[in-house]
């Protein structure tokens, strides 16, 4: 397929059924590039849709984000958070688990330990060291949100971005918040990406929203008010959240 036909097709994805897509593969954290050595290459969790992959190898990927202005909102509570459109470039990096690593699912109580809110998030499996027992890796939505966690020295995610970020503090925690918006369809819609990640607790967060443009303001809402409430709470204590322990 030339690139001509393959951008005509691609823009005649609806935004409601490409945005999960996009957001998915390819708004990634800038950080948590470094690979352990001695590791097998193993799936990551996240599954990188095929459009997706394709958008990022055509040479084209790049041009199909539209960066705007920086984007000021309110919480409820008034605190003012800015949604920058970063200079970014879009590095792959191999999502890679240790040799010695298995799934299991997580209880309610760990989801919460480890996403204290007070949204259900979907229930979902997580990634362990089978020999050491220590959690790695877990993917969830909450509501419309994507959320993704990994402990330090494992990617969030099998794609990053490289590039200026700029920080916000919430409840003295850093946190980056970008946004992406894609350029128009050939029905004239555009989709905008609003993401955050941050680090605590020995793990890093990734969390992502979107939809039309029209709605950027109550996304990025939204996704501000879950950051915040999550950050709030107390650290996640990662102590009883092991491969061979379930607390009921």
């Amino acid at each position: 397929m030339t690139q001509a036909k393959f951008k005509s097709a691609w823009d005649g994805i609806l935004p409601d059924a490409a945005a999960d897509q996009r957001m998915r593969s390819a708004i990634f954290t800038y950080q948590n590039a470094y690979q352990k050595k001695h590791t097998v290459r193993r799936r990551c969790m996240i599954a990188a849709p095929a459009a997706a992959c394709l958008l990022l190898g055509t040479g084209f990927g790049l041009h199909h984000y539209h960066m705007k202005r920086p984007l000021h909102m309110t919480l409820e509570n008034g605190t003012e958070i800015v949604y920058r459109a970063p200079d970014v470039s879009f590095v792959n990096a191999k999502c890679v688990w240790p040799e010695h690593s298995g799934t299991r699912m997580l209880t309610a109580d760990e989801l919460h330990t480890l996403l204290p809110c007070s949204a259900q998030p979907d229930p979902c499996e997580a990634v362990f060291r089978t020999d050491t027992g220590e959690f790695i890796h877990a993917e969830t939505r909450i509501g419309d949100i994507h959320v993704h966690l990994s402990k330090d020295g494992f990617p969030v995610t099998d794609v990053i971005i490289t590039g200026t970020q700029t920080y916000t503090d919430i409840c003295g925690v850093p946190v980056t918040f970008g946004y992406f918006l894609t350029k128009p369809n050939s029905r004239g819609i555009r989709t905008a990406i609003l993401y955050a990640s941050y680090a605590r607790s020995d793990l890093n967060y990734y969390l992502e929203i979107g939809g039309d443009e029209a709605r950027t303001e109550e996304l990025g809402t939204e996704l501000g008010e879950l950051v915040y409430e999550m950050l709030e709470a107390d650290a996640p204590d990662l102590s009883g959240i092991c491969y061979d322990t379930v607390t009921e």
